[in-house]
């Protein structure tokens, strides 16, 4: 299926793991993608055609990038993967940060790491809860200027099934 490549994209650029090792591998976000596309499907029942998820197999049917029943379906799920991976941050951070010691002169203080990934994890949930508002109220594209720094009107208009904007 299509979204496997396209989501998998934008959230790996929306999350910034655009290293030569990445930090996440394609079936992990995959995975997210999926969890994440749950959570918005039983949020937003009421507006969007019901998917079938299946996050064993890693399968979304229907393609959420080609069904033009809920146009921009696909960017609250990517939206909705990096809120919880930015939450499994904190968590990972937690482990091995978020202490300090100090010993007479000398100080380690690892809190500002967990402080950033909380500030980061609250700016992804107020992003996507921005995004799922505008979407109820008709904003099929929602955060679509969130996942793209320009989308040109002729991609606005392919979202809406070329209805006028």
């Amino acid at each position: 299926m299509a979204w496997e490549t396209v989501l998998v994209e934008r959230l790996r650029y929306y999350i910034n793991d655009l290293d030569a090792s990445p930090t996440w591998s394609d079936a992990q976000l995959v995975k997210f993608i999926t969890i994440g596309a749950i959570q918005v499907n039983e949020s937003l029942r009421t507006w969007i055609s019901d998917y079938t998820i299946n996050t064993a197999s890693g399968t979304i049917s229907p393609d959420p990038t080609t069904d033009g029943s809920t146009a921009g379906v696909s960017n609250l799920f990517v939206l909705k993967a990096a809120e919880i991976i930015a939450r499994a941050e904190i968590k990972t951070l937690l482990a091995t940060a978020g202490f300090k010691v100090t010993d007479d002169r000398s100080t380690i203080d690892t809190t500002s790491a967990v402080d950033a990934a909380k500030i980061k994890a609250g700016l992804f949930k107020d992003i996507y809860t921005q995004a799922e508002l505008d979407f109820t109220r008709g904003n099929q594209t929602s955060g679509e200027a969130i996942l793209a720094p320009y989308t040109s009107r002729d991609s606005i208009n392919y979202y809406n099934n070329n209805r006028s904007v």
